[in-house]
Protein backbone atom coordinates (compact mmCIF):
# COMPACT_ATOMS: atom_id res chain seq x y z
CA UNK A 1 0.00 0.00 0.00
CA UNK A 2 0.93 3.60 -0.75
CA UNK A 3 0.15 6.53 1.33
CA UNK A 4 -0.03 9.93 0.27
CA UNK A 5 0.53 12.19 3.34
CA UNK A 6 -0.18 16.34 2.93
CA UNK A 7 0.90 18.75 5.87
CA UNK A 8 0.91 21.96 5.95
CA UNK A 9 4.42 21.47 8.00
CA UNK A 10 7.77 20.97 6.40
CA UNK A 11 9.29 17.94 8.43
CA UNK A 12 12.63 20.65 8.76
CA UNK A 13 10.61 22.37 11.17
CA UNK A 14 12.31 21.12 14.23
CA UNK A 15 9.02 22.64 16.26
CA UNK A 16 6.58 20.00 14.69
CA UNK A 17 5.61 17.01 17.23
CA UNK A 18 2.47 15.37 15.77
CA UNK A 19 2.70 15.11 11.89
CA UNK A 20 6.13 14.23 12.59
CA UNK A 21 5.37 11.25 14.46
CA UNK A 22 2.40 10.57 12.58
CA UNK A 23 4.69 10.11 9.71
CA UNK A 24 7.24 7.93 11.50
CA UNK A 25 4.93 5.70 12.60
CA UNK A 26 3.08 5.23 9.37
CA UNK A 27 6.09 4.73 7.16
CA UNK A 28 6.51 1.30 8.51
CA UNK A 29 3.30 0.09 7.50
CA UNK A 30 3.09 1.26 3.81
CA UNK A 31 5.55 0.36 1.13
CA UNK A 32 5.81 3.75 -0.27
CA UNK A 33 5.12 7.18 2.00
CA UNK A 34 4.84 10.78 -0.27
CA UNK A 35 4.89 13.56 2.28
CA UNK A 36 3.72 16.54 0.60
CA UNK A 37 3.77 20.10 1.98
CA UNK A 38 3.60 23.35 0.80
CA UNK A 39 6.73 25.75 0.00
CA UNK A 40 6.96 29.00 1.67
CA UNK A 41 5.68 31.63 -1.56
CA UNK A 42 4.23 34.66 -0.97
CA UNK A 43 0.54 35.29 -2.51
CA UNK A 44 1.83 37.78 -5.01
CA UNK A 45 4.32 35.27 -6.57
CA UNK A 46 2.14 32.48 -6.45
CA UNK A 47 -0.78 34.78 -8.21
CA UNK A 48 2.08 35.14 -11.25
CA UNK A 49 3.27 32.13 -10.91
CA UNK A 50 1.94 29.49 -9.54
CA UNK A 51 -0.80 28.08 -11.63
CA UNK A 52 1.87 27.97 -14.64
CA UNK A 53 4.41 25.87 -12.16
CA UNK A 54 2.07 23.74 -10.81
CA UNK A 55 3.84 20.43 -11.78
CA UNK A 56 5.60 17.68 -10.44
CA UNK A 57 9.51 17.87 -10.69
CA UNK A 58 10.17 14.82 -8.18
CA UNK A 59 11.20 14.80 -4.69
CA UNK A 60 13.60 16.92 -3.18
CA UNK A 61 14.99 14.35 -0.64
CA UNK A 62 14.26 10.59 0.39
CA UNK A 63 14.06 8.93 3.38
CA UNK A 64 13.90 4.92 4.10
CA UNK A 65 10.63 4.85 2.29
CA UNK A 66 9.45 8.31 2.56
CA UNK A 67 9.54 10.66 -0.50
CA UNK A 68 9.61 14.89 0.41
CA UNK A 69 7.95 17.12 -1.98
CA UNK A 70 7.10 20.25 -1.73
CA UNK A 71 4.32 22.37 -3.35
CA UNK A 72 3.48 25.93 -3.84
CA UNK A 73 0.88 26.85 -1.87
CA UNK A 74 1.27 28.46 1.59
CA UNK A 75 -1.86 27.84 3.72
CA UNK A 76 -0.94 30.27 6.67
CA UNK A 77 -1.16 33.18 4.45
CA UNK A 78 -3.95 31.49 2.44
CA UNK A 79 -6.59 30.66 6.37
CA UNK A 80 -6.56 34.88 6.57
CA UNK A 81 -9.08 35.52 3.78
CA UNK A 82 -12.07 33.61 2.36
CA UNK A 83 -10.79 34.50 -1.36
CA UNK A 84 -7.25 33.40 -0.37
CA UNK A 85 -8.46 30.22 1.18
CA UNK A 86 -10.58 29.17 -2.00
CA UNK A 87 -7.74 30.49 -4.18
CA UNK A 88 -4.89 27.97 -1.96
CA UNK A 89 -7.87 25.30 -1.96
CA UNK A 90 -7.52 25.81 -6.16
CA UNK A 91 -3.90 25.33 -6.22
CA UNK A 92 -3.84 22.26 -4.23
CA UNK A 93 -6.40 20.67 -6.20
CA UNK A 94 -4.49 21.31 -9.06
CA UNK A 95 -0.91 19.88 -7.92
CA UNK A 96 -2.57 16.96 -6.49
CA UNK A 97 -4.82 16.59 -9.41
CA UNK A 98 -1.42 15.94 -11.63
CA UNK A 99 0.18 14.11 -8.30
CA UNK A 100 -1.98 11.45 -8.46
CA UNK A 101 -1.67 11.20 -12.64
CA UNK A 102 1.72 9.99 -11.91
CA UNK A 103 1.35 8.16 -8.13
CA UNK A 104 -0.09 4.93 -6.75
CA UNK A 105 -2.01 6.13 -4.26
CA UNK A 106 -3.97 3.81 -2.08
CA UNK A 107 -4.54 5.91 0.77
CA UNK A 108 -4.67 9.84 1.60
CA UNK A 109 -4.22 11.37 4.75
CA UNK A 110 -4.50 15.20 5.20
CA UNK A 111 -4.26 17.91 7.53
CA UNK A 112 -5.96 21.04 6.49
CA UNK A 113 -9.22 21.76 5.36
CA UNK A 114 -8.17 24.07 2.59
CA UNK A 115 -6.84 21.14 0.26
CA UNK A 116 -10.04 19.10 1.14
CA UNK A 117 -10.66 19.79 -2.87
CA UNK A 118 -7.69 18.32 -3.51
CA UNK A 119 -8.48 15.07 -1.81
CA UNK A 120 -12.10 15.13 -3.64
CA UNK A 121 -10.08 15.50 -7.40
CA UNK A 122 -8.27 12.19 -6.14
CA UNK A 123 -10.87 10.23 -4.77
CA UNK A 124 -12.67 11.34 -8.31
CA UNK A 125 -10.05 9.80 -10.10
CA UNK A 126 -10.05 6.67 -8.15
CA UNK A 127 -12.59 6.15 -6.08
CA UNK A 128 -10.91 3.23 -4.43
CA UNK A 129 -8.55 5.07 -2.42
CA UNK A 130 -8.88 5.43 1.58
CA UNK A 131 -9.52 8.94 2.36
CA UNK A 132 -8.14 9.76 6.39
CA UNK A 133 -8.84 13.14 7.80
CA UNK A 134 -6.64 14.29 11.06
CA UNK A 135 -8.20 17.32 12.57
CA UNK A 136 -5.09 18.33 14.43
CA UNK A 137 -5.91 21.44 15.71
CA UNK A 138 -9.01 23.58 15.82
CA UNK A 139 -8.46 26.12 12.34
CA UNK A 140 -11.35 28.02 12.99
CA UNK A 141 -9.86 29.54 16.26
CA UNK A 142 -6.56 30.26 15.05
CA UNK A 143 -8.06 31.94 11.47
CA UNK A 144 -11.62 33.04 12.34
CA UNK A 145 -11.58 35.28 8.54
CA UNK A 146 -12.79 31.40 7.01
CA UNK A 147 -14.62 29.73 9.92
CA UNK A 148 -17.93 29.79 7.59
CA UNK A 149 -15.94 28.03 5.21
CA UNK A 150 -13.78 25.22 7.40
CA UNK A 151 -17.22 24.69 9.17
CA UNK A 152 -18.97 23.70 5.73
CA UNK A 153 -15.38 21.44 4.68
CA UNK A 154 -15.83 19.82 7.94
CA UNK A 155 -19.40 18.54 6.63
CA UNK A 156 -17.89 17.28 3.33
CA UNK A 157 -15.35 16.13 5.16
CA UNK A 158 -18.19 14.05 7.32
CA UNK A 159 -19.19 12.18 4.00
CA UNK A 160 -15.73 11.98 2.40
CA UNK A 161 -13.64 10.49 4.88
CA UNK A 162 -13.64 7.04 5.37
CA UNK A 163 -11.27 7.59 8.81
CA UNK A 164 -11.48 11.06 10.93
CA UNK A 165 -9.22 11.26 13.60
CA UNK A 166 -9.76 13.96 16.35
CA UNK A 167 -6.88 15.30 19.13
CA UNK A 168 -9.85 15.16 21.59
CA UNK A 169 -13.10 13.69 21.78
CA UNK A 170 -15.55 16.91 22.03
CA UNK A 171 -14.03 17.54 18.75
CA UNK A 172 -16.43 14.86 17.14
CA UNK A 173 -19.40 16.91 18.54
CA UNK A 174 -18.26 20.34 17.76
CA UNK A 175 -17.41 19.63 14.55
CA UNK A 176 -20.74 17.28 13.89
CA UNK A 177 -18.66 13.93 13.30
CA UNK A 178 -19.61 10.67 12.30
CA UNK A 179 -18.66 8.62 15.60
CA UNK A 180 -18.66 6.04 13.72
CA UNK A 181 -15.81 7.23 11.31
CA UNK A 182 -14.00 9.14 14.31
CA UNK A 183 -10.68 7.85 16.62
CA UNK A 184 -9.49 10.33 19.14
CA UNK A 185 -5.96 10.12 19.02
CA UNK A 186 -3.86 12.76 21.67
CA UNK A 187 -0.71 14.05 20.99
CA UNK A 188 1.59 11.63 22.12
CA UNK A 189 5.38 11.20 22.86
CA UNK A 190 8.13 9.06 21.50
CA UNK A 191 8.80 7.14 24.82
CA UNK A 192 12.44 5.97 24.43
CA UNK A 193 13.57 9.27 22.85
CA UNK A 194 11.69 11.69 25.33
CA UNK A 195 13.65 9.41 28.42
CA UNK A 196 16.70 9.93 27.08
CA UNK A 197 16.61 13.57 26.72
CA UNK A 198 15.18 13.88 30.03
CA UNK A 199 17.93 11.96 31.65
CA UNK A 200 20.39 13.58 29.87
CA UNK A 201 19.53 16.89 31.11
CA UNK A 202 21.16 18.54 33.80
CA UNK A 203 19.17 21.06 36.23
CA UNK A 204 19.85 24.40 35.31
CA UNK A 205 21.05 26.75 38.57
CA UNK A 206 18.21 29.73 37.82
CA UNK A 207 18.99 33.28 38.78
CA UNK A 208 15.44 33.78 39.74
CA UNK A 209 13.71 34.03 44.11
CA UNK A 210 12.78 31.00 44.79
CA UNK A 211 9.53 28.63 44.20
CA UNK A 212 10.09 29.48 40.63
CA UNK A 213 6.89 28.71 38.43
CA UNK A 214 7.56 27.30 34.95
CA UNK A 215 5.64 27.38 32.05
CA UNK A 216 7.01 26.15 28.12
CA UNK A 217 5.19 26.56 24.77
CA UNK A 218 3.46 29.27 22.71
CA UNK A 219 3.18 32.30 24.67
CA UNK A 220 0.18 33.72 23.00
CA UNK A 221 -3.25 35.49 24.21
CA UNK A 222 -5.89 32.56 22.33
CA UNK A 223 -3.64 30.07 23.97
CA UNK A 224 -2.70 31.42 27.72
CA UNK A 225 -5.24 32.86 30.05
CA UNK A 226 -3.27 36.02 31.15
CA UNK A 227 -5.67 36.79 33.67
CA UNK A 228 -4.94 33.90 35.19
CA UNK A 229 -1.13 34.64 34.80
CA UNK A 230 -1.81 37.90 36.04
CA UNK A 231 -3.43 37.07 39.30
CA UNK A 232 -1.05 35.12 40.18
CA UNK A 233 2.09 36.69 39.38
CA UNK A 234 0.49 40.12 41.49
CA UNK A 235 -0.34 38.18 44.35
CA UNK A 236 2.82 36.45 45.12
CA UNK A 237 5.41 38.95 43.94
CA UNK A 238 7.76 36.89 45.91
CA UNK A 239 7.25 33.82 43.23
CA UNK A 240 9.50 34.00 40.16
CA UNK A 241 7.60 32.82 37.04
CA UNK A 242 9.59 31.68 33.90
CA UNK A 243 8.06 32.07 30.45
CA UNK A 244 9.98 29.42 27.80
CA UNK A 245 8.88 30.37 23.78
CA UNK A 246 8.12 32.55 21.32
CA UNK A 247 5.03 34.43 20.89
CA UNK A 248 3.47 38.19 21.74
CA UNK A 249 6.30 38.78 24.29
CA UNK A 250 5.95 42.47 23.97
CA UNK A 251 2.08 42.00 24.85
CA UNK A 252 2.78 39.80 27.84
CA UNK A 253 5.39 42.28 29.10
CA UNK A 254 3.30 44.94 29.29
CA UNK A 255 0.61 43.57 30.95
CA UNK A 256 2.24 41.59 33.49
CA UNK A 257 4.73 42.33 36.52
CA UNK A 258 8.33 42.34 36.78
CA UNK A 259 8.47 38.90 38.99
CA UNK A 260 7.48 37.56 35.26
CA UNK A 261 10.47 36.65 33.37
CA UNK A 262 10.56 35.52 29.28
CA UNK A 263 13.69 33.32 28.49
CA UNK A 264 12.58 33.38 24.64
CA UNK A 265 12.67 29.77 22.75
CA UNK A 266 15.23 27.58 23.84
CA UNK A 267 16.40 23.96 21.91
CA UNK A 268 14.64 21.08 23.40
CA UNK A 269 17.21 19.90 25.64
CA UNK A 270 18.16 23.60 27.11
CA UNK A 271 14.68 24.02 27.95
CA UNK A 272 14.41 20.97 29.76
CA UNK A 273 17.64 22.21 31.33
CA UNK A 274 15.58 25.11 32.48
CA UNK A 275 12.61 23.27 33.28
CA UNK A 276 14.20 20.48 35.92
CA UNK A 277 15.69 24.28 37.65
CA UNK A 278 12.00 25.24 38.36
CA UNK A 279 9.93 24.14 41.21
CA UNK A 280 6.24 23.80 39.60
CA UNK A 281 4.89 23.91 36.29
CA UNK A 282 1.48 25.70 35.07
CA UNK A 283 -0.37 25.26 31.95
CA UNK A 284 -3.72 28.30 32.06
CA UNK A 285 -5.40 27.75 29.31
CA UNK A 286 -7.97 30.34 27.75
CA UNK A 287 -11.40 28.67 28.21
CA UNK A 288 -12.09 28.34 24.27
CA UNK A 289 -8.96 25.76 23.96
CA UNK A 290 -10.12 23.81 27.00
CA UNK A 291 -11.95 21.31 24.82
CA UNK A 292 -10.16 20.83 21.81
CA UNK A 293 -6.58 20.86 22.62
CA UNK A 294 -4.25 18.45 24.46
CA UNK A 295 -0.89 19.86 24.60
CA UNK A 296 2.11 18.08 24.57
CA UNK A 297 3.84 19.98 27.37
CA UNK A 298 1.51 18.07 29.78
CA UNK A 299 3.54 14.71 29.19
CA UNK A 300 6.86 16.60 29.14
CA UNK A 301 6.20 17.75 32.39
CA UNK A 302 4.79 14.81 33.67
CA UNK A 303 8.72 12.99 32.76
CA UNK A 304 9.75 15.58 34.66
CA UNK A 305 8.72 14.08 38.08
CA UNK A 306 7.13 17.70 39.23
CA UNK A 307 3.34 18.55 39.64
CA UNK A 308 2.01 20.59 37.41
CA UNK A 309 -0.77 23.07 37.74
CA UNK A 310 -3.42 23.04 34.74
CA UNK A 311 -6.35 24.38 33.67
CA UNK A 312 -9.66 21.70 33.18
CA UNK A 313 -8.21 20.66 30.03
CA UNK A 314 -10.98 17.62 29.11
CA UNK A 315 -8.13 15.35 27.77
CA UNK A 316 -6.19 16.16 30.59
CA UNK A 317 -8.23 15.73 33.47
CA UNK A 318 -9.69 12.11 31.57
CA UNK A 319 -6.35 10.77 31.65
CA UNK A 320 -3.97 12.03 33.95
CA UNK A 321 -6.48 12.98 37.15
CA UNK A 322 -4.71 10.44 39.15
CA UNK A 323 -0.92 11.86 38.38
CA UNK A 324 0.96 14.96 39.58
CA UNK A 325 -1.53 17.21 38.01
CA UNK A 326 -3.72 19.68 39.90
CA UNK A 327 -6.33 21.06 38.27
CA UNK A 328 -7.31 24.68 38.68
CA UNK A 329 -10.03 27.14 37.00
CA UNK A 330 -9.69 30.50 38.31
CA UNK A 331 -6.78 32.68 39.04
CA UNK A 332 -7.01 31.59 42.92
CA UNK A 333 -7.23 27.94 42.45
CA UNK A 334 -3.99 28.29 40.42
CA UNK A 335 -2.32 29.85 43.50
CA UNK A 336 -3.76 27.23 46.22
CA UNK A 337 -2.54 24.42 43.71
CA UNK A 338 0.84 25.45 43.01
CA UNK A 339 0.92 26.05 47.30
CA UNK A 340 0.09 22.61 46.98
CA UNK A 341 2.29 21.26 44.95
CA UNK A 342 4.78 23.17 47.02
CA UNK A 343 4.36 21.64 50.35
CA UNK A 344 3.51 17.98 48.74
CA UNK A 345 5.52 15.02 47.26
CA UNK A 346 5.08 14.44 43.67
CA UNK A 347 5.05 10.83 42.54
CA UNK A 348 8.69 10.00 40.92
CA UNK A 349 7.55 6.67 39.79
CA UNK A 350 5.92 8.49 36.02
CA UNK A 351 7.69 6.68 33.38
CA UNK A 352 5.15 3.74 33.36
CA UNK A 353 2.34 6.40 32.95
CA UNK A 354 4.45 8.44 29.83
CA UNK A 355 4.78 5.42 28.11
CA UNK A 356 1.37 4.59 27.90
CA UNK A 357 1.37 7.44 25.43
CA UNK A 358 4.25 6.42 23.19
CA UNK A 359 3.50 7.34 19.37
CA UNK A 360 3.51 3.48 18.51
CA UNK A 361 0.85 2.67 21.01
CA UNK A 362 -1.83 5.58 20.58
CA UNK A 363 -1.41 5.04 17.01
CA UNK A 364 -2.34 1.15 16.74
CA UNK A 365 -6.12 1.72 16.57
CA UNK A 366 -5.75 4.38 12.96
CA UNK A 367 -2.84 1.82 11.79
CA UNK A 368 -5.80 -1.39 12.25
CA UNK A 369 -8.27 1.02 10.65
CA UNK A 370 -6.73 2.09 7.92
CA UNK A 371 -5.73 -1.32 7.33
CA UNK A 372 -9.13 -3.06 7.47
Amino acid sequence: MNLLFISPHSMENPDIFRPKYFLRVLSEHFDEVYYAHPINVSIRKLKKTALRTVNMHGPYMRTGNTSHYAFPCWPEEFLKHPAAYRTGSRLAKAYFRRFAETHDIDVVLFLRTIYLDAVEEIRRMNPDVKVVYDRHDAEELFFPQVTDEIMNANKRINTLADVIVVVTEPNIEICGFDKEKTLTIINGVDYSELRAHVEAAHKKSLPYKRPIIAYMGAITSNYIDIKILKKIAESRPEWSIIMIGDGEIGYFKKELPSNVYFLGHKPFDEMLCYLKGADVFIMPMVREHLDIAWPTKTLIYLALGKFQVSSHIYEVKKRLSDTNVIFAETGEEFISGIEQALSDNPDTDIWPVVKQFDWAEIMTPLIKRIQS
